[in-house]
């Protein structure tokens, strides 16, 4: 079974750049769009071999890598990365507002069996509930840098250049350039849902800077501080754009939501979900709930066996949900009211899917008067 990192390095292989361009050209043609909400995600590793640098020997370049992807991450309006575990059983590090958000709305009478805190970690809605909705990896296939000379260092998949140096430290660097691809995947069922890949024509900068490798040596401080930093974040960057479209592209012709998240509270008027503030949500958005039922290989183990998917067992949504309160908005949660629910009084299981139903779009500004000619 091809693990999501080994299906990327396949794809490094292959010249599929054709593809992420044709979508590059299509967004950037593409008209001004209406508002989006960020994908939630959390971060798997960014594999990279360690550097021989002049002074720098077995420079740990995957630490740099991964100390940045965070930064990456929330740079990009397609993602972001949760602060809490998503288990709102543990609210440790939650703010204010999210246990607001995870708190019962005024006047709710609990049912006999309280729902999320009390039940059995093992039921599959409560172990879908808190597992992440997409996991992001990546791997650097290469990392090169040249010196005024035309003499380069760095790897290649043709292999490893170190140069001639003159046995010094501090080379003047041309420019350097670098090739990285993301993937984004189902933690669970380990499917791939998109990849990108930024080629070193989409990573290529430009230093004409005198840099002192042996300080690397120091620290990976050091390397922050220099010029190929900003190398490494651009290949980081411009690979997680690429994703993000091939994400959206693959959603829509596989015609699945480009968006959601999970219920992780019922409160028959409100349903508590895991988005705020930090995936964009504001007052007037709504949502559709769709009850999902789960597979698993061995049905007596669910959550301890291999997760095989899910299905909506409607095909209808059973409530509509609105943000009809900046009170109910959490950074991480949102306490939705329920404006439209089912005829049978269905109720919303954690771990229910949320999908858009309709994102508030503000009236536009007014055109100011035209002068008046004199």
């Amino acid at each position: 079974m091809k693990t999501p990192l080994k299906a990327l390095a396949l794809l490094l292989m292959a010249p599929l750049m054709m593809g992420n361009e044709g979508c590059e050209q299509q967004q950037e043609e593409a008209p001004a769009k209406s508002r989006k909400l960020r994908q939630q995600v959390e971060l798997s590793k960014v594999q990279a071999p360690r550097l021989q640098f002049p002074g720098a020997e077995n420079f740990d370049f995957e630490f740099v890598l991964n100390s940045q992807i965070y930064d990456a991450i929330n740079e990009d309006d397609r993602f972001v990365v949760a602060f809490n575990s998503g288990d709102p059983r543990t609210p440790a590090g939650l703010t204010s507002a999210d246990k607001l958000a995870l708190a019962p709305p005024d006047g709710y009478v609990p049912p006999p069996l309280s729902t999320l805190a009390d039940v059995d970690p093992y039921d599959p809605q409560q172990c879908v509930a808190r597992a992440p909705m997409l996991m992001i990896g990546g791997q650097v296939r290469s990392f090169e840098i040249v010196s005024g000379g035309g003499v380069w260092f760095g790897f290649t998949p043709q292999g490893v250049g170190n140069g001639s140096m003159g046995g010094g430290t501090t080379i003047a660097v041309q420019n350097a350039q670098m090739e990285v691809g993301m993937v984004a995947y189902n933690p669970l069922t380990r499917t791939v849902f998109g990849t990108g890949i930024a080629t070193p024509n989409h990573t290529k900068v430009d230093i004409n800077l005198s840099i002192d490798f042996g300080t690397f040596s120091l620290g990976p401080r050091y390397f922050y501080q220099s010029r190929l930093a900003g190398v490494t974040m651009k290949g980081l960057k411009e690979s997680l754009r690429l994703l993000g479209l091939d994400l959206e592209a693959k959603a829509a012709k596989e015609d699945r939501p480009a968006w959601e998240t999970r219920a992780v509270r019922d409160y028959d008027t409100h349903v508590t979900v895991r988005a705020g503030k930090r995936h964009g949500l504001v007052v007037g958005d709504e949502f559709e709930v769709y009850n999902l039922d789960h597979y698993w290989e061995d049905d007596a183990q669910p959550c301890r066996s291999r997760y095989l998917g899910s299905v909506r067992n409607t095909d209808k949504p059973i409530a509509v949900l609105k943000v009809a309160s900046e009170r109910d908005l959490g950074d991480e949660f949102a306490r939705l009211e329920v404006v439209k629910g089912t005829e049978d009084g269905s109720r919303r299981r954690p771990g229910a899917q949320i999908v858009i139903h309709k994102l508030f779009e503000p009236e536009p500004l007014p055109s100011p008067p035209a002068a008046k000619q004199r």
